[in-house]
Parts: C-alpha cells; structure tokens; sequence
C-alpha cells in the first residue's frame, strides 16, 4: 500500500464507533504512513544535498530548519540520517515501502560504523 491509500484508508475509519481491533489495525496504518514519511524526508534532504553541490548558499541543515520549524540540531541529526541512509539502498527501501523506521536505518548505520571503528583499531 502506498502512502497516498494508506492515509485514505485511514482517514476512511470512524474512530468513535470503532473496536479494539479496528483501532489496532489503524495504529498499524498510522506507523506505516508515518514510516513512509520519514522515507520522503530522507529523499528531501538527499535532494537539498545535491542542490548544495550545485549551489554553495544552500545550506541542507538550515534549509531543513527553517521548512520544518525545527531546531538546527534536529535539522542536523534528520540531514545526517539521510547522509548515512545513501549508503543503504536496501534500507532505504524498506522505509519507504513503511516496512522499517528510519530509526531502524540509523541504528543499523551506527552499528556498521562502530564495527568498522573496531575493526581499524584491531
């Protein structure tokens, strides 16, 4: 289900005659849809990257504060998260089908580069 059926579907349920069930099934959605977002904010903030290349006044980390309404440490931490996700297509992937969350993708990015730290010590 992509994102655009994913928020229709959700926004097609009548919470307040709803079941247990019911609304067990549209958290679910809802953690899928908000996975799927945080794919497209990768993809964002990998697109505010390029344009930096081309153009040296675009500044991501700022560029993404200002959007967003976020603090610039916040707009950092998102920037770097999509900086390590390009390394990941596979990862990157799955958060944008809402399969995994970009806390996911971080974790894993962590991981690799700790072992890669050990590693070089070793």
């Amino acid at each position: 289900m992509d994102l655009v059926s994913t928020a229709n579907t959700i926004a097609g349920f009548h919470l307040p005659t709803s079941d247990r069930d019911s609304v067990c099934h549209v958290l679910g959605l809802v953690t899928r849809l908000v996975r799927m977002a945080h794919a497209i904010e990768i993809d964002c903030n990998l697109r505010l990257e390029a344009l930096s290349d081309a153009d040296a006044t675009i500044n991501p980390e700022h560029v993404n504060a200002a959007a967003t309404g976020r603090s610039l440490r916040a707009a950092t931490r998102s920037v770097a998260l999509a900086r390590n996700a390009l390394a990941l297509p596979h990862l990157r992937a799955l958060a944008a089908a809402g399969d995994i969350s970009v806390e996911h993708v971080d974790a894993f990015t962590t991981a690799a580069r700790s072992r890669r730290r050990r590693s070089a010590r070793s």
